[in-house]
């Protein structure tokens, strides 16, 4: 309970935001930070050093983004199937 008390609430699509990844931009944003402060300390904790850490992170970063555009491509190509 206490940990959920930390995070921000989302605006609602009420509060004059168009859609909902501006809504969640903030949020997404904070804990984007947070991770990469705790993955950090984390490391300097086991000894590492930050320029070690840091590069560690835009590695994991980049196969997570490289892992996420490989099971995104076969469901735009099925979508451009259904849609021909």
């Amino acid at each position: 309970m206490h940990r959920a008390a930390r995070i921000p609430d989302v605006i609602s699509h009420d509060e004059h935001i168009v859609t909902a990844r501006e809504a969640l931009e903030g949020l997404y944003l904070k804990l984007e930070q947070e991770l990469e402060v705790r993955l950090v300390a984390a490391a300097l904790r086991a000894g590492w050093q930050a320029d070690e850490a840091m590069e560690a992170i835009a590695q994991l970063r980049n196969e997570d983004l490289e892992n996420f555009e490989a099971r995104s491509r076969p469901r735009a190509e099925e979508n451009n199937r259904r849609r021909i």
